[in-house]
């Protein structure tokens, strides 16, 4: 089965070197694009990264216990990074601000200064004097267990084929 894969920008390099490049390989199928000017004939082309990269998913674990995911990428206002969550016994549990406030029934418990790029950047720091590195594999198994165990059903593009 061939490798499915997308190309971010069809300019010149793309048009002349990538495309045929792809065409000419049994390894590969080019099933999407993204880029502000430029084609692939028979290929779904959308107006940017963001909007290619835009994915719902619903985990189970079989019985009732669901969890949905919305990744927007094309977000065009104020940070609205969020997380909510809907507890079996009603409770309504979010992280707003990109985790710098925590609520829950819309009571605020918890509010800090977001600082995770300034945590981040500290942690580099540690590992590289430490000569180390820290790699949580979680998201990727998980990734890689929506593509293994989903249904794709990809959103229109802009221009279609």
């Amino acid at each position: 089965m061939p490798h499915l894969i997308a190309l971010i920008g069809l300019g010149a390099i793309a048009t002349k070197q990538h495309l045929p490049s792809i065409a000419a390989n049994p390894d590969f199928t080019l099933v999407a694009a993204a880029s502000l000017a430029g084609a692939a004939p028979g290929i779904p082309l959308y107006p940017d990264h963001r909007a290619l990269l835009a994915a719902q998913i619903t985990l189970s674990d079989g019985s009732d216990a669901q969890i949905t995911g919305d990744f927007d990428w094309s977000w065009q206002g104020p940070d609205n990074r969020q997380i909510s969550i809907e507890t079996t016994d009603g409770q309504t549990i979010e992280l707003l601000k990109s985790g710098a406030i925590l609520t829950i029934d819309g009571a605020t418990v918890l509010e800090g200064p977001r600082d995770e790029y300034g945590a981040i950047y500290r942690d580099f720091s540690i590992l590289l004097t430490e000569r180390r590195s820290s790699i949580d594999a979680a998201p990727l198994d998980l990734v890689a267990d929506i593509f293994l165990a989903a249904t794709s059903v990809p959103a229109p593009p802009v221009r279609q084929p």
